[in-house]
């Protein structure tokens, strides 16, 4: 198992093997061409799992308006933390080709669990 000092460790040069995805933005991924990808990691145990573009500032400027506006909604904003947790399990759950983000989801949910 590879610990926190042995990714720092890594050489960004590295080439890796990894699907590369867009920015998740308003509910649809963003994908755009032309720029450095940089490594997704996995925290558990730092392999590279998706590579992504730099994003732009008007990319981030959009992320975060977007997920302000999510968080402020009735139907996000409203529920409780553990009402949130269970529903990006029960997301992760529903895609099996992503089983690493339901292995880091029931980590965080054990947490909120009573």
């Amino acid at each position: 198992m590879k610990t926190k000092s042995d990714v720092r460790d890594q050489p960004d040069c590295v080439s890796v093997k990894a699907p590369v995805r867009g920015h998740f933005i308003g509910g649809r991924e963003v994908f755009v061409e032309g720029r450095e990808l940089i490594d997704v990691r996995n925290p558990t145990n730092g392999d590279v799992i998706a590579r992504i573009p730099h994003g732009s500032e008007a990319e981030v400027e959009a992320a975060y308006r977007s997920a302000r506006g999510a968080f402020e909604s009735a139907e996000w904003g409203g529920l409780s933390v553990r009402a949130r947790a269970r529903l990006n399990c029960l997301r992760a759950q529903a895609m099996p080709a992503h089983h690493w983000e339901w292995v880091i989801c029931r980590k965080i949910g054990g947490l909120f669990r009573t």
